[in-house]
């Protein structure tokens, strides 16, 4: 098992705030709440020293080499920006580092952090997004990927997930599959190179089959991400909670279990 006494938590924000959501649905600051109940949780199950909030960006290079890219995703509407915005803003009274490059998506950027700014720390990126499984190797427990919704950690596969999705396809994000390849058969011709080749060399297949490589694979990043590090301001937080009727957070009892969760968590960057 790998060791070390910096445990870095790599939060994908979007998909954090998606699933507050679908969580207590109550009132115009339902998600804001639900967020940071779940955010709260998450810093006291995984104890990291090093808290990084990752934003998204616009998918450039995505979109220039296929058009369709995530067209399918609808709008999630006014009110879930509103509150969006509220949790990005309420964040910076706590000790996190907030982590955005324009140019990339939230998967890459943390891939990045990952693999380069915090290659000798233990790692563990919280999200649903299976995108993230590209980051584990078999045997090697550096990175890990945490499902919240599942509450379990998700094992490295046996094979090329990459390869093995490009095949597959990725719905949520509208990149087609290949008819009649599903799982176990996609797995079976990564296991038998011979007959993957033979399906390639079928017209368009290959050609189909690197372009779902690049837009699934994770993107080196083009110049340095921003990032906006913040010190507790447990006070004003308090008084933004108080203002949102947030009661059950802000009881003294409560309100000392939220703030004692962040002892261990350290401001700097790096």
């Amino acid at each position: 098992m790998y060791e070390s006494n910096d445990h870095v938590l790599l939060v994908d924000f979007n998909n954090a705030v998606h699933r507050a959501r679908a969580g207590f649905g109550k009132g115009e600051h339902s998600i804001t709440y639900t967020f940071f109940l779940m955010f709260r949780k998450m810093v006291e199950t995984h104890k990291p020293t090093k808290v990084c909030i990752v934003l998204e960006g616009r998918p450039v290079r995505r979109h220039e080499e296929f058009s369709d890219y995530k067209a399918n995703r609808t709008s999630s509407g006014d009110d879930f920006w509103r509150q969006h915005s509220d949790i990005k803003s309420m964040l910076s009274h706590l000790p996190v580092t907030i982590v955005r490059h324009e140019s990339h998506e939230c998967d890459d950027v943390i891939a990045h952090l990952a693999r380069n700014v915090y290659h000798d720390k233990s790692c563990t990126v919280v999200s649903t997004d299976t995108d993230f499984i590209q980051l584990l190797t078999p045997g090697d427990d550096r990175i890990k990927l945490y499902n919240p919704t599942k509450e379990e950690y998700i094992q490295a596969p046996g094979y090329d997930y990459v390869m093995w999705k490009s095949l597959t396809g990725d719905g949520s994000d509208n990149i087609p599959g290949f008819a009649g390849i599903g799982g176990k058969r996609a797995q079976k011709l990564l296991e038998n190179r011979d007959s993957l080749d033979s399906f390639l060399e079928i017209d368009g297949n290959r050609s189909k089959f690197e372009r779902n490589i690049s837009l699934i694979g994770f993107e080196q990043l083009l110049g340095d991400p921003t990032v906006a590090e913040f010190t507790p301001d447990y006070s004003t937080l308090r008084s933004r909670f108080e203002e949102y009727k947030f009661f059950s957070i802000i009881g003294d009892k409560s309100w000392n279990r939220f703030t004692n969760t962040f002892d261990a968590v350290t401001c700097s960057w790096r």
